[in-house]
């Protein structure tokens, strides 16, 4: 299976989860995809990443789509700053019980957990199909790509507080490899251009 692929899948896997924990929360209530993520970040002292899900049974296929290009176009260092979060899909409506803000089908954002505060950013992420805006797709997964790794490793500072909050969270069993990857990337600055193996493009949203 192709990289591009795989990416989709998990996406789409992860949208159907999501699914199934809206359907059974309107019969009785249970623990949801976004519970058992914060009970995770809380534990290893990390951000939620949420895609905010339609509710079924609405079409996902724009978001998943979105969210698997632009960690495609951002390549490793993408990924490695998506693994400094826990990442779920959940329902506006979960979103709002958990936090209470007002979030709306298709949004992208970040739960940031300090102490018993919890702070909800969102993220400039654009999921609408580019045959629909007539964009160019390389400058929207550049864009949403460059958004994602702001909202998570955006400079040094943050880098540093992402680390702090694990050791703060998990003391010192995990430091080693954090400080391994938070190095890792502090060495390889961040380049807009793509890493793809079917096309070379040299700037952002351009092709060579």
């Amino acid at each position: 299976m192709e990289r591009r692929d795989f990416l989709k899948l998990g996406g789409s896997t992860a949208l159907f989860a999501a699914g199934a924990g809206w359907l059974l929360t309107h019969a009785e209530r249970i623990e949801t995809p976004l519970d058992r993520a914060m009970a995770q970040a809380r534990r290893n002292g990390k951000p939620v990443l949420v895609l905010v899900a339609p509710p079924p049974p609405v079409g996902r296929a724009e978001l998943s789509k979105a969210f698997a290009d632009a960690l495609d176009f951002g390549g490793d260092e993408l990924l490695l700053a998506v693994l400094l979060a826990e990442v779920v899909c959940a329902t506006a409506e979960q979103v709002f019980e958990i936090i209470g803000v007002a979030s709306t089908p298709n949004d992208v954002g970040l739960i940031e957990i300090e102490g018993e505060a919890l702070h909800w950013r969102r993220i400039d992420f654009d999921t609408r199909p580019v045959f629909v805006t007539g964009a160019d797709p390389d400058v929207r997964d550049a864009r949403n790509a460059e958004a994602l790794r702001s909202a998570l490793v955006g400079d040094d500072a943050l880098l540093t507080r992402r680390a702090q909050s694990v050791r703060s969270a998990r003391g010192d069993e995990r430091i080693a490899a954090l400080d391994a990857r938070l190095e890792t990337t502090r060495r390889r600055p961040w380049n807009c251009a793509a890493r793809s193996n079917t096309s070379t493009r040299t700037a952002c949203g351009s092709r060579a």
